[in-house]
């Protein structure tokens, strides 16, 4: 699991869609797709939908989200700890 997925993640929530977050991350969409389908496998669980009309964070991924969220904030209070 890297930090990047789980932003990846945050992204397509915070953005409604894969290609807007991909636009956002400045990340291909291919490149954007299999890093989040690497830790759906690692995670043994479907954190987006894929559907033609779009690409969303599945029920599944919603559930985990508040979690991955701690994990980024966690990483970026290190960060800032670490500056100082």
């Amino acid at each position: 699991m890297r930090l990047e997925q789980l932003e990846y993640v945050r992204a397509v929530d915070e953005h409604g869609s894969l290609r807007r977050a991909g636009e956002h991350l400045h990340v291909s969409l291919p490149a954007l797709s299999d890093a989040v389908t690497k830790l759906e496998r690692e995670l043994g669980v479907t954190l987006l939908d894929r559907r033609r009309t779009g690409t969303r964070v599945s029920s599944a991924g919603r559930e985990l989200l508040p979690r991955m969220l701690e994990i980024l904030d966690a990483a970026d209070r290190l960060r800032t700890a670490a500056r100082h």
